[in-house]
């Protein structure tokens, strides 16, 4: 099964809720509280005052 989480840049608040969700998705939930093991593959970036998402991949 694919799995991946599209994140919408426009409506970034910059939460970092979607790392946390590409986490979960990628790791079937185990260990993501652990932050040796904590690697999301999507990311939130900053620039001056925006904040954008990278998308999961």
């Amino acid at each position: 099964m694919n799995r991946f989480i599209m994140a919408n840049s426009q409506q970034c608040l910059g939460c970092h809720a979607c790392e946390i969700a590409c986490v979960m998705a990628h790791n079937d939930e185990q260990h993501v509280l652990s932050q040796h093991h904590f690697h999301p593959r999507i990311t939130v970036i900053k620039h001056q005052q925006q904040r954008s998402a990278v998308t999961c991949h």
